[in-house]
């Protein structure tokens, strides 16, 4: 069992093949001793806080970025009465997904200051920075595809998802499809000038860095 939890680790390697090598010994190894991947896993769940005054506007596009982030690494995202979100999967799946999110939150904060003038209203502002989570939505689906992990990616989902039932009794538990719907009956209200300078902008965004600081899974080459 320790050996068979440290190759599914080594699995989430940003070394494509030596993640792939891993994950077929990992594989091999329950096959032959008749283990579940869901006996092995253990899972856990940690907490995004956000401000309080954050507006709907702002809480939707934040929520598409969260979901994102979660979908790339096999987590599912829950949200709290007190608006935080809730990551829950493998341990470390729930903190690749915190620090993606993170990174790319600041990241999309730090544009909108340095890009929009300051007297620019909150609608401008905020539609900025949708344009650019589309934008990112968008080139993390289609880069995740091509990732080792990605072939695992459903049946990850679905034991997440198995596992917030049976904890939490709750069932499509990240409803990332009511807040995309959300997200889209917003488009109306947006500012279409400042959201197309935001999809132009997030596609200029680096997706390179290994978002742990000192290693980790990275998107591009």
């Amino acid at each position: 069992m320790k050996r068979i939890k440290k190759l599914l680790a080594l699995s989430k390697s940003p070394n494509e093949n030596e993640a792939t090598a891993a994950l077929q010994k990992a594989t091999a190894l329950m096959e032959a001793y008749k283990i579940s991947e869901d006996s092995v896993i253990e899972y856990e769940h940690d907490f995004v806080r956000t401000n309080k005054r954050t507006s709907s506007r702002s809480y939707v596009w934040r929520s598409v970025l969260m979901y994102t982030c979660s979908w790339l690494y096999c987590t599912e995202t829950l949200h709290s009465s007190a608006g935080a979100f809730i990551i829950i999967g493998e341990k470390f799946d729930v903190f690749m997904t915190k620090e993606m999110y993170l990174y790319l939150q600041k990241t999309i904060e730090r544009m909108a200051r340095n890009n929009i003038p300051k007297q620019a209203k909150t609608k401008f502002r905020e539609s900025y920075k949708t344009g650019i989570v589309y934008a990112l939505d968008n080139r993390i689906r289609t880069l995740g595809q091509a990732v080792s992990w990605a072939s695992e990616r459903d049946k990850r989902l679905e034991s997440v998802s198995k596992k917030i039932e049976i904890d939490f009794g709750l069932t499509g538990a990240g409803c990332s499809s009511v807040t995309k719907a959300s997200a889209k009956n917003q488009c109306a209200t947006l500012n279409k000038k400042a959201l197309h300078r935001g999809i132009a902008a997030g596609g200029a965004i680096s997706l390179n860095r290994q978002t742990t600081g000192s290693g980790g899974r990275y998107l591009e080459a």
